[in-house]
């Protein structure tokens, strides 16, 4: 489930309190394929969308998206501009520091949870 869409945090329009806000990611997820074309999925606003599943009390969406998008990073760790879902290969620029930015700020959000995902995946890890 890769994403091109991120809600901004700053309107009152898109508050975690409004509707509009819950209706998103459900009526958004279906079509999640990244765009028509050559183009593949943006995966900044993947992790975006992990944050606003987050928000909306779907942890564990939020968690199976991120863990998922970890997933897509290149044998150095490093991660793409867009991901193409279907033959599963980057696209765009590779490192893309949004793409790790946006990796970063959702890692923050759900290791603040009290399992803490970024401690749960390390150790797993070890």
């Amino acid at each position: 489930m890769l994403a091109s869409w991120r809600p901004s945090r700053r309107s009152s329009a898109t508050s975690p309190t409004t509707d509009w806000y819950f209706a998103t990611p459900p009526a958004s997820e279906p079509n999640l394929d990244g765009l028509h074309g050559s183009e593949g999925a943006f995966v900044a606003t993947s992790f975006w969308l992990a944050d606003a599943l987050y928000e909306l009390d779907r942890t564990d969406d939020a968690i199976e998206l991120f863990e998922r998008l970890l997933g897509l990073r290149n044998d150095v760790g490093l991660l793409s501009e867009e991901y193409d879902p279907v033959a599963g290969h980057h696209l765009g620029n590779t490192p893309q520091a949004f793409s790790h930015a946006a990796l970063v700020t959702t890692a923050l959000r759900l290791d603040a949870q009290p399992a803490g995902i970024v401690r749960t995946l390390a150790e797993e890890a070890s």
